[in-house]
């Protein structure tokens, strides 16, 4: 740990160099570098873990000024590039804007944010600035491809540079390093942008961190690599805010889940016309659609004499919830019976664990059933 008599220097690329920066001095992270002597660890209140708390619940309430998270700017830009009617019809002017709004993000994000983008990706603030001149020149001339494929390669290289654990890592670093309620609400807000990116899941992270941050003793065992202990009973670790804080910094490296990911969608109001028994439809490969009170039924009653998905080999608890509407009939009541619905199963095939969600959405899943 580096520490000085105002604050502790994190380790980042230039910590035990020029460029060494002193930060609030109760953060406390271990220093990684060769050459980084450890000094006396700075003590973390459980005052700075309710700070973090708090902003780790709430960063939507972030300052609207806030700059747009550098992967929301870099998706755009990866949607523009793969759009030959955005590329070959666009105008230059439109491309000079969001390159310089990526430019502007990179150069205003956090510190340590910062000096990874300074190690992983060092050549992005001249190549975008050479890309912005060059699309500047066109004017009204048509698009040379050779440009479209160098833009193409700045982006590959931007996104390579986020989707490394430690660029996580250091956005977290930031946020809990601030001192200032709001400036911690908006790091907050770029770095769950930032883990969505990565492939996390937003929900489950920020239940997990606030879990290690409030000494959940499932969740700080889980955290230490220990065996999970059979208790109904809600415990504390008895970890200390320190040992809490590093657990939170371990625990945001890790990579993010993933495997087969099946999404299931419910329409009301979606009669379905099968011509065929059972009432199913397959768009596709990936896509199937089914008869919701049918489908209810047959879970209810012999879910394996009948060729279903295998998560629905016996009724999962979740299904029923699913089939729920709001619509209610003449007596005000709900009668989900007399609504026609229709459950739609996607196949997201192999993927990370946080992006079923924003795929889905993306691909517009209303158009399944046209």
């Amino acid at each position: 740990m580096l520490s000085s008599k105002r604050g502790i220097r994190l380790a980042t690329p230039n910590a035990c160099g020029p460029g060494s920066r002193t930060l609030h001095p109760h953060k406390v992270f271990p220093a990684e570098l060769p050459g980084c002597d450890p000094e006396p660890i700075a003590q973390v209140s459980e005052t700075d873990l309710a700070q973090i708390r708090e902003a780790l619940q709430r960063p939507e309430n972030a300052p609207f000024r806030a700059a747009v998270p550098i992967p929301t700017l870099l998706e755009k830009l990866e949607d523009w590039l793969v759009d030959d009617r955005q590329w070959q019809r666009g105008q230059a002017g439109h491309w000079h804007s969001l390159l310089a709004d990526l430019a502007a993000a990179i150069d205003e994000s956090s510190p340590a944010l910062q000096a990874h983008f300074g190690v992983a990706c060092p050549a992005a603030a001249d190549e975008i600035k050479a890309c912005r001149r060059l699309v500047k020149e066109l004017g009204d001339s048509p698009p040379d491809i050779s440009l479209r494929r160098r833009i193409e390669r700045l982006g590959q290289e931007i996104r390579a540079a986020l989707l490394q654990p430690a660029a996580l890592r250091a956005s977290w670093q930031d946020m809990v390093e601030s001192s200032d309620a709001v400036e911690q609400r908006t790091l907050s807000r770029r770095f769950f942008a930032l883990a969505r990116f990565q492939g996390h899941a937003e929900k489950s992270l920020k239940s997990y961190l606030t879990a290690i941050l409030s000494d959940d003793g499932d969740a700080v065992r889980h955290a230490r690599g220990e065996e999970p202990q059979d208790t109904a009973v809600l415990d504390e670790a008895g970890a200390t805010p320190n040992e809490r804080l590093e657990l939170t910094e371990q625990a945001v490296a890790e990579l993010p889940r993933e495997g087969e990911l099946i999404v299931w969608l419910a329409y009301g109001l979606a009669p379905m016309h099968a011509r065929s028994w059972p009432p199913r439809i397959d768009v596709g490969e990936k896509v199937t659609l089914f008869e919701a009170k049918w489908l209810g039924q047959v879970l209810a009653q012999s879910p394996l004499a009948h060729d279903l998905p295998p998560e629905l080999g016996s009724e999962p608890l979740w299904f029923p919830g699913l089939l729920r509407t709001e619509l209610e009939d003449e007596s005000g009541q709900a009668d989900s019976d007399k609504v026609p619905r229709v459950a739609v199963r996607v196949d997201l095939g192999h993927c990370l664990g946080g992006t079923s969600e924003t795929r889905i959405v993306s691909s517009h899943a209303d158009s399944f059933l046209g």
